[in-house]
């Protein structure tokens, strides 16, 4: 994907943000992507008497349904298809520092401790990580990405980064760089 697609020229089908939802996670990925036009539901959330302008929200909520089109169509094209973004954010980027058991990360994930445990299932599944028992608790488990895992999420990275490049172009620098002083600045 060379150009940004806006909410007017999204028409083919692409996934939503519940795309990264990990119980869909493990479906195959065209049973993933909605079928026909995905109408927005943002242009419902204007404020009364505001006409055109809609709640900060609901264009943060834009923002991030584009971005993970976006990842979803990228990754679709790579060596690791099968990976979702929920994958490389809930678990992967915790074990690139190393090995540790999920109860190190699992409270920084955002999402319930059964998601984790159901998108641990599936990339150990997948050969992306591994996991054997903590030596110094038999009853934990200590997971590592496998040279898979690490491949992963190298593409990841690299996907991360053409997306803000793409993005970049679109509001260009200045705009840019404001937006992300702008978002860094929130707790």
């Amino acid at each position: 994907m060379t150009e940004l697609k806006t909410r007017e020229a999204w028409t083919a089908p692409h996934p939503t943000v519940t795309s990264v939802c990990p119980a869909v996670a493990d479906q195959p990925r065209e049973r993933r992507r909605p079928m026909g036009r995905v109408e927005p539901v943002v242009d419902e959330q204007k404020p009364l008497g505001v006409p055109g302008k809609r709640p900060l929200s609901a264009v943060l909520r834009h923002a991030e349904m584009l971005f993970v089109a976006e990842f979803e169509e990228r990754i679709a094209t790579s060596d690791f298809a099968d990976l979702s973004l929920a994958h490389s954010a809930n678990v992967l980027r915790f074990l690139q520092g190393g090995p540790q058991r999920a109860s190190q990360f699992i409270g920084s994930c955002g999402v319930s401790k059964q998601a984790v445990s159901l998108q641990i299932a599936q990339l150990e599944k997948r050969g992306y990580i591994t996991s054997a028992p903590d030596p110094q608790d038999q009853r934990a488990r200590i997971l590592a990405l496998t040279e898979r895992g690490e491949a992963a999420q190298a593409e990841v990275q690299r996907i991360y980064v053409a997306i803000e490049k793409t993005w970049t172009k679109y509001l260009g620098p200045e705009d840019a760089t404001a937006l992300r002083r702008i978002l860094e600045k929130l707790p």
